[in-house]
């Protein structure tokens, strides 16, 4: 385009071309006009975001606190528990009497009454979830896998996943 219109006002210079995008090169403003749009590099999303189910099906959790809380004169330390739905980002919160096992249990549960069930459950490797999961394994080894595998299928749901990948985003 620039060597048309030298040559398209009269002008015929020898060597134009290589002094023309010499120039073009290193100047910013060219560069700037003359650059591609670069397309953004960004993996697929994962399944749990794009199938349409109920709230909180794809869950993730994540404890945070403490935070001292007054219960007559006694002032108490308690942690909070959050629960992300990863398909539409919504947030509950439950709490917890300390960062043990049974407590994050506690709240799971309460979790579960309030919200129904969860299909696929994302965590941090915290020894609180590690503990938890391996409760809940040895609890399902125990049980007749037949009836649960049943009551899995009438209901639709799977076991409770702990995944190593952290997915507690800010909202």
């Amino acid at each position: 385009m620039t060597i048309n219109e030298i040559r398209a006002n009269g002008f015929w210079i020898i060597g134009c071309s290589t002094a023309v995008s010499k120039y073009l090169t290193t100047c910013v403003i060219c560069r700037k006009h003359r650059s591609n749009t670069q397309e953004q590099k960004m993996a697929d999303l994962p399944i749990d975001r794009l199938n349409p189910v109920p709230p909180f099906t794809y869950s993730g959790v994540d404890l945070f606190g403490p935070w001292y809380i007054k219960e007559g004169r006694k002032e108490l330390k308690r942690y909070g528990v959050l629960f992300t739905c990863l398909s539409c980002r919504g947030v509950h919160i439950e709490t917890a009497n300390s960062l043990d096992t049974s407590s994050f249990i506690n709240a799971l549960r309460r979790f579960i009454a309030i919200r129904g069930p969860v299909r696929h459950l994302r965590s941090d490797r915290g020894t609180n979830f590690v503990g938890a999961e391996r409760e809940l394994r040895e609890a399902y080894s125990e049980m007749d896998d037949k009836s649960i595998r049943q009551f899995r299928s009438n209901e639709g749901c799977d076991f409770v996943e702990f995944k190593r990948d952290r997915c507690i985003c800010t909202t």
